[in-house]
């Protein structure tokens, strides 16, 4: 009995997450860069430096090269991945002094910088949100693929195998 309790658990909670995940992938799709916290001023120093985002006992730390921007008055240090690595135009559009918005999620105690959701450089988009919708859109469809085979395997190789058993006898 208790073992049939835990698999109904088992089988119920794993999609509740990822449902959860699917909420929580949508919400940040449509926040626009207005939702997100705003830091403005003049640009101290830019550059290229090692982002590094501490795991839990679970998942290992990871270490990254991006570029970051730091502000005058501020130790935050604000950064943008991109896996290509290829960071001249932004070294091209962006010069010590200039006035900057950085649109963010805000401080995470996991990581030694903060990520960039938008940057706009005198009103000029350098970084645009659509690229942080790119990641989220990757995640997005993960998750409901996941979601779709989760339920679909399970059907087809047991509910149908059973189904074709029975029209055979």
């Amino acid at each position: 009995m208790i073992k049939k309790i835990l698999l109904a658990i088992t089988v119920i909670l794993l999609p509740l997450i990822c449902c959860f995940l699917i909420y929580i992938q949508i919400s940040k799709i449509k926040k626009t860069e207005y939702d997100f916290k705003l830091n403005s001023g003049k640009i101290e120093k830019i550059g290229i430096t090692t982002r590094i985002h501490k795991g839990n006992y679970k998942s290992p730390t990871t270490e990254s090269e991006v570029f970051y921007i730091k502000l005058y008055g501020n130790d935050t240090l604000y950064s943008y991945f991109n896996h290509d690595k290829k960071y001249n135009k932004l070294e091209k559009n962006i010069r010590i002094n200039d006035d900057v918005k950085i649109f963010n999620e805000g401080f995470d105690e996991k990581q030694n910088t903060v990520d960039i959701v938008q940057l706009e450089n005198n009103n000029r988009i350098v970084i645009d949100k659509s690229e942080f919708d790119k990641k989220q859109y990757i995640i997005l469809s993960l998750s409901i693929i996941f979601l779709f085979l989760y339920f679909y395997l399970p059907y087809k190789f047991i509910y149908l195998k059973r189904n074709l058993k029975r029209n055979r006898v």
